[in-house]
């Protein structure tokens, strides 16, 4: 049966190869990271979390099955892990702004163009709290779809979901959020 690269990589990684390994290590801990960091807000915690991720596929190697894509099964445990986290925090909220929302060069806007700067900080911050007050099972298909680009199946798999549920998730977010985001739009 042939399998997409990463899910490869994940069989031969059972079957002893150490090498296959630290090649989806290094693919995928920036990427992980990132999901991380938006998800808990903390550098540190995204580290932390990072390398649990890691040292749980290590350790689950034999509980991988082929049938789902590495990458679904990857941040299957992602999620997991950083719900716990939050939860045992006691938050269920985004603590950063996604990175597309992030102004590049304040002061040169400010220098430049102070008012649309201001609308432009005034809607990241509306956008951020409009993200943080959706449902948590909207707010993670809104990561994983638009952050992080994974498919319909693959946040299905994720999320232990069907795809008509994550599309329902995802129409129901965007509604909410042009609901929040209504003096915006």
């Amino acid at each position: 049966m042939l399998y997409d690269a990463d899910t490869q990589l994940m069989l031969d990684f059972q079957k002893g190869d150490e090498k296959s390994f630290e090649t989806l290590m290094g693919t995928y801990l920036p990427r992980i990271a990132n999901t991380i960091y938006r998800y808990t807000g903390s550098n540190a915690d995204a580290e932390d979390i990072a390398q649990e991720v890691f040292l749980r596929v290590y350790r689950s190697k034999d509980n991988f099955k082929p049938e789902a894509k590495f990458s679904t099964w990857l941040y299957t445990i992602v999620t997991r892990l950083c719900l716990n986290e939050l939860r045992n925090r006691g938050r269920h909220k985004l603590q950063r702004m996604p990175e597309e929302f992030d102004l590049e060069d304040k002061n040169t806007l400010l220098e430049h163009k102070p008012f649309e700067n201001a609308e432009q900080t005034e809607l990241a911050a509306c956008i951020k709290k409009a993200l943080d007050e959706l449902p948590e099972n909207q707010r993670i298909a809104v990561i994983l779809n638009k952050w992080d680009n994974l498919s319909y199946e693959e946040i299905a798999g994720t999320m232990g979901i069907t795809v008509m549920a994550v599309k329902s998730l995802l129409s129901r977010a965007r509604e909410n959020l042009k609901e929040k985001l209504r003096h915006y739009i």
